[in-house]
């Protein structure tokens, strides 16, 4: 029996057309975009995504996701050591979050170069077992990620970070992504 197909993630109440003004309505939207790749390439792997999707979900994994996990751990999880509280027992889940980011950042940029190099062969019947087993790691490794932060990263940060922590945050994004007004 063939495996279901995942339904799409639900997008976000504000749509893709967040600001950075707002970093963590941002940060979701990048996490709801995250997602969308995931199904993209999991379309892929079942030949059901065109060649013009995947090189999009190749792009946003080699410049978007970058920034984003940047965003994540440069800044927000080091605001989030300093304004939670003990109780929160949120050092084990930043700690982990930070880990698996790296393995994932260093599988995604393998992954999105055998992804890139099987379009350019055009190869015929599907992808190698090889490059469905490491895009297969890709996907389990981004939606932990995914759901880590939408499940407990972002509704933590809403609950603990001050306006003037948002500012701030909001300002390192900007400079990040060369955006003026920052500063």
């Amino acid at each position: 029996m063939p495996p279901a197909k995942r339904r799409p993630p639900v997008k976000p109440s504000k749509g893709d057309a967040v600001s950075v003004d707002e970093p963590l309505e941002f940060l979701r939207g990048s996490t709801y975009r995250q997602r969308q790749v995931c199904l993209t390439i999991e379309q892929f792997l079942t030949g059901d995504a065109p060649a013009n999707e995947i090189i999009a979900a190749c792009e946003y994994l080699s410049v978007v996701y970058p920034l984003h996990l940047f965003d994540l751990v440069d800044d927000l999880l080091p605001l989030l050591r300093d304004r939670c509280k003990p109780s929160d027992n949120i050092l084990p889940v930043l700690e982990e979050l930070a880990e698996a980011q790296k393995t994932v950042r260093a599988l995604a940029a393998k992954t999105v170069k055998a992804l890139v190099d099987h379009l350019e062969r055009q190869s015929e019947g599907g992808p190698s077992k090889a490059l469905q087993r490491q895009t297969g790691e890709l996907l389990t490794g981004l939606r932990r990620l995914s759901a880590i932060e939408s499940g407990i990263v972002l509704p933590l940060a809403r609950a603990r970070l001050s306006d003037n922590d948002l500012h701030e945050l909001a300002q390192r994004m900007k400079t990040r992504r060369g955006l003026k007004d920052a500063g």
